[in-house]
């Protein structure tokens, strides 16, 4: 049920759109958000991060991101970053260590509800980058998102929790994080991923790769949290509707 600040906020908009033209059923369905986000399981090199934020940002053409990174990682971003960037992004960038050493590689998706095939959908820059990874060995996830709802989407944001579960065919499942599954298989190029949700956090207790860094990622249970696994191509994260 939408809020009474929201219906107020709302009303004048809505009253303006009515004598345009627009239906009520359209205007509440336009509501849609836009995200592009980059994951990368990359190697401690300088010149691959600092590829992977110009590429990011050449794309999104956005403002400064919010950087969440060590005082290393944080100052090779920041170099990176155009110098022509303004405030007010909607773009984020992440670097953390991960537990153990697995293979490289970059995953991406958007708005249109896939993961993008590296082969057909990876744009120049990115495949160059996947290029110079293959073959070496990851020490950290690299994590870029832009992220953009328009006026509808927000003022009928009910900030509920949903798990998106993606694999390279898109989407697979949008779950109420409320809910609670023992075993959502979802299929991937190395096999079967069993994911699981209960008590409000999300977790992977069964993997079909080799290293299965994804099945001792741990749990989630917050906005902007995820769990990837590259092999697999699965992607696991949390989100606001």
């Amino acid at each position: 049920m939408i809020s009474r600040r929201s219906f107020l906020k709302l009303s004048g908009f809505t009253a303006a759109a009515l004598s345009a033209g627009y239906g009520v059923g359209k205007l509440v369905n336009s509501g849609k958000e836009e995200f592009f986000t980059v994951y990368g399981f990359i190697p401690a090199d300088d010149s691959v991060v600092k590829s992977l934020v110009s590429s990011f940002q050449h794309k999104v053409n956005s403002g400064t991101p919010v950087i969440l990174a060590e005082e290393r990682w944080h100052k090779i971003i920041s170099q990176a970053l155009p110098s022509t960037s303004s405030s007010g992004s909607n773009t984020s960038i992440s670097i953390v260590k991960l537990n153990e050493k697995i293979s490289s590689d970059i995953l991406i998706c958007d708005n249109t509800n896939k993961i993008f095939n590296p082969e057909t959908d990876f744009n120049r820059m990115f495949t160059e980058i996947r290029s110079k990874i293959k073959n070496r060995k990851a020490e950290y996830i690299f994590t870029a998102e832009y992220r953009k709802r328009d006026l509808i989407s927000r003022l009928f944001n009910t900030k509920e929790k949903v798990v998106v579960i993606e694999n390279e065919k898109g989407i697979a499942e949008r779950i109420n994080l409320n809910n609670s599954y023992k075993n959502i298989v979802v299929n991937g190029p190395q096999g079967k991923t069993g994911v699981a949700i209960k008590n409000g956090l999300v977790h992977i207790h069964t993997a079909s790769c080799k290293h299965q860094i994804c099945r001792h990622s741990g749990f989630i249970s917050e906005p902007g949290k995820l769990i990837a696994c590259a092999p697999n191509k699965v992607l696991i994260r949390i989100e606001t509707v």
